[in-house]
């Protein structure tokens, strides 16, 4: 009785079936997981995607704004132009009064009134997403 254990049976060393079911299922894991890791990848981009758009559209509707206002004449003599518009009553309008006029004309066409309707989509949009992203 060296070591031995009489009638017990030994263990097989080299078995290839189970190699392949290894192999097989190391395979199909890894697959899994990458499909998983795409998902992970598309969703994230499609999440940014989305967020730079409308980060796009407040930054353009910021410029817009800006330049709504500012006179077309070079600046050394853009005061001038600022004098002949205060003598004629027509001084600079924030935009809250523009889209008051927007409404009280019902001329929904012109820039102005477009950038308001702009700005409105986005912010329900924007608010959407924050609200989505809390839950």
């Amino acid at each position: 009785m060296n070591g031995t254990i009489t009638g017990a049976t030994v263990c097989p060393q080299n078995e290839w079936l189970a190699l392949v079911l290894l192999v097989l299922y190391l395979t199909i894991t890894v697959l899994i997981l990458l499909n998983l890791l795409i998902a992970i990848f598309s969703n994230t981009y499609e999440m940014v995607n989305m967020e730079s758009d409308l980060l796009w559209k407040f930054q353009r509707h910021r410029v817009v704004t800006d330049y709504i206002d500012k006179s077309v004449i070079p600046h050394p003599l853009a005061w001038i132009a600022y004098f002949v518009r205060v003598m004629r009553g027509k001084s600079s309008r924030t935009t809250a009064d523009k889209s008051a006029l927007c409404l009280l004309r019902s001329d929904l066409n012109t820039p102005v009134c477009r950038l308001e309707s702009l700005e409105a989509g986005s912010m329900q949009e924007l608010i959407k997403l924050s609200t989505d992203a809390t839950n």
